[in-house]
């Protein structure tokens, strides 16, 4: 719908501005080449989809069925659509501004009106965001909790509180 495309536009926008960001592919920058006799065409999908609203159903068909775009910007029922955000090759970057990367983009698309269970984030930076996540977690909560069942069983298998205290 064309509510949906302006909310694409926006989140893609707002995307683009990160400065790590060098490129966001969606069904906005995807193009239809074709050729006519002999001249070679490429306009951009969205254009004809604004150009035309009452269109939208015949397009959506035509995206299904480009195999440049079939499966990878546009599920094969056509019902999900990707965006592609790729990240400025930077040696200099810390690792770890990967994940805020990732979670400053998914903050994007929620604020934007997208469902949060409509979002799938992929990638190595993705990957890496969730293990650092999980690392936290079990840093921030296992461990103390791991602390204290050790110290109780120093506890138990000593029958004293001295070696407890030692083992601090």
């Amino acid at each position: 719908s064309e509510e949906s495309l302006k909310r694409l536009e926006s989140v893609v926008g707002k995307i683009e501005k990160i400065p790590e960001v060098g490129r966001v592919d969606s069904l906005l920058t995807a193009q239809h080449v074709f050729s006519d006799e002999e001249t070679l065409y490429v306009e951009k999908y969205v254009d004809e989809a604004l150009d035309d609203p009452e269109q939208q159903n015949r397009l959506l068909e035509r995206i299904r069925t480009d195999p440049l775009l079939n499966g990878l910007l546009v599920s094969d029922d056509g019902q999900h659509a990707a965006v592609l955000v790729e990240m400025t090759p930077n040696e200099a970057r810390p690792v770890e501004r990967g994940p805020l990367i990732v979670k400053e983009v998914k903050t994007l698309f929620q604020q934007t009106g997208f469902a949060n269970s409509d979002i799938h984030l992929v990638g190595m930076p993705t990957t890496f965001a969730e293990i650092m996540d999980q690392s936290y977690f079990n840093i921030s909560r296992l461990f103390p909790i791991v602390c204290v069942v050790l110290l109780l069983v120093v506890l138990v298998l000593f029958h004293n509180l001295w070696p407890v205290a030692i083992t601090l």
